[in-house]
């Protein structure tokens, strides 16, 4: 019991060293795998809230700084706006939660997999998008059927936690370097009237929250 419980905690600290590494080297070519598949589910996420609210999809891009755009027309205006953090701290909720059970890392990966690999071939036509995105998909189809549970935890919870952060960190970048004007809080202030700038604390408080409810989620399983 006392052996189980030491590497749990040595999992969990594993994965918060990864995570913070990921933090300070978001803009190094260490973080780019991963932020350009976070990115791509970021406006795939616009992609599909627009499908369902009746708009019509022309294409997903991903540019060189690493911002993305889903260009479309129709559509409800605040839910296609919304989608984009949403479907990124969604997404990591789901990868985190699915990590504590293989069966459901499986399930999670597959369903995934197939959402992208739809989106990709239609919509998206840069190459480094494609190849990365595929590399991801094929380490989480892996992780579960190859991997050990603790590894697998690792892998899932990792790229949950990274696709949550994203949102953190994009909403900081986008309101300290003035790029507000274009970001996705610029589109629902438009839309609603309410300050871009209260949108981006909204998403900064909610990233937070979410990432301290998973890590303490974490820490009272272990004891």
């Amino acid at each position: 019991m006392k052996k189980k419980k030491s590497n749990l905690w040595i999992e969990l600290v594993v994965l918060l060293l990864g995570t913070l590494i990921l933090l300070f080297a978001w803009n190094s070519i260490f973080s780019y795998p991963i932020k350009i598949f976070i990115v791509l589910v970021h406006e795939i996420s616009h992609a599909l809230i627009g499908i369902i609210s009746g708009s019509t999809i022309h294409s997903i891009e991903i540019f060189e700084n690493l911002g993305g755009r889903c260009s479309l027309t129709g559509g409800n205006e605040f839910l296609i706006a919304f989608a984009g953090y949403f479907g990124s701290v969604i997404l990591g909720v789901i990868l985190f939660m699915s990590s504590f059970d293989k069966q459901k890392s499986k399930v999670a990966a597959i369903i995934l997999t197939v959402i992208l690999l739809l989106t990709v071939v239609n919509l998206v036509n840069d190459y480094r998008a494609i190849i990365f995105s595929f590399i991801i998909l094929i380490l989480m189809n892996l992780s579960p059927r190859y991997f050990s549970e603790q590894v697998n935890r690792i892998v899932f919870q990792y790229l949950g936690l990274a696709s949550i952060m994203y949102t953190l960190i994009d909403v900081w970048q986008d309101s300290s370097e003035e790029l507000i004007l274009y970001s996705d809080a610029s589109k629902l202030e438009s839309i609603t009237g309410v300050g871009a700038y209260v949108w981006s604390t909204l998403w900064i408080l909610i990233s937070f929250s979410v990432i301290y409810i998973l890590i303490n989620y974490n820490i009272k399983r272990i004891k």
